[in-house]
């Protein structure tokens, strides 16, 4: 990629007192959005339709994309994107000329429209842990469905070996946790805490447990 991209966005990181949480799109110093919201301020409505669908899919394809969009004409629409520079195709992969574009198209969209897409895209896509993550995404309040495909999820991607994905699943699905139903949230909690023990991430680990600790909920204080 652009070097001067990598080093801008590298320095932006760096200077983030808080980590990146999940579905955040990449910060972007105010001289790269202002570059590239030159080459962004002209796309018809169409184009920026399948431009942000690209931006929220995890692995997006061709298919996906045209999927995610409500359009008259997602095929021409995509052809578009990529005319302009802003898509690339590599057979049935989609993907962003540069990840910048992806960051600064996903950020510019507001919550509402953020949110309506990834409900779409939870109907399009066929893994369960990836429909989870975006079913999450599409949700501002507590909701108990949500939050137990996605502890499912969870457990799948931690059987797989992957603790880090299965931690970030762990807690999205205690945050959407209801409040009724605080074991579930403490349970999900130390699961949590549990996978990230195993990724190394120690600090997480001690600011979950103490947040169950200091809790009512005796099964989850002895685990």
């Amino acid at each position: 990629g652009n070097p001067y991209f990598a080093i801008e966005l590298a320095r932006s990181l760096a200077e983030r007192d808080i980590p990146l949480g999940p579905g955040e799109p990449l910060p972007v110093p105010g001289t790269l959005r202002a570059l590239l919201g030159l080459r962004l301020a002209d796309l018809a409505p169409e184009t920026h339709k399948v431009t942000l669908a690209a931006s929220a899919l995890a692995r997006p394809t061709v298919a996906l994309v045209e999927a995610s969009v409500r359009s008259v004409d997602p095929p021409a629409a995509l052809a578009a994107a990529v005319d302009a520079g802003l898509l690339e195709l590599d057979r049935d992969r989609v993907r962003f000329a540069h990840p910048l574009i992806a960051s600064v198209v996903y950020a510019d969209a507001d919550a509402a429209e953020r949110r309506a897409l990834h409900a779409l895209i939870s109907e399009v896509v066929e893994e369960p842990e990836e429909r989870a993550r975006h079913l999450a995404l599409a949700t501002d309040a507590p909701d108990e469905d949500v939050a137990a495909s996605l502890d499912e999820a969870a457990r799948s991607v931690r059987a797989r070996g992957a603790p880090g994905e299965a931690a970030e699943l762990y807690e999205e699905a205690r945050r959407l946790t209801p409040p009724p139903q605080t074991n579930d949230a403490a349970r999900r909690a130390v699961d949590a805490a549990e996978c990230h023990f195993e990724g190394g991430d120690f600090a997480r680990v001690r600011a979950l447990l103490d947040e169950v600790t200091a809790g009512t909920h005796s099964a989850e204080r002895a685990r």
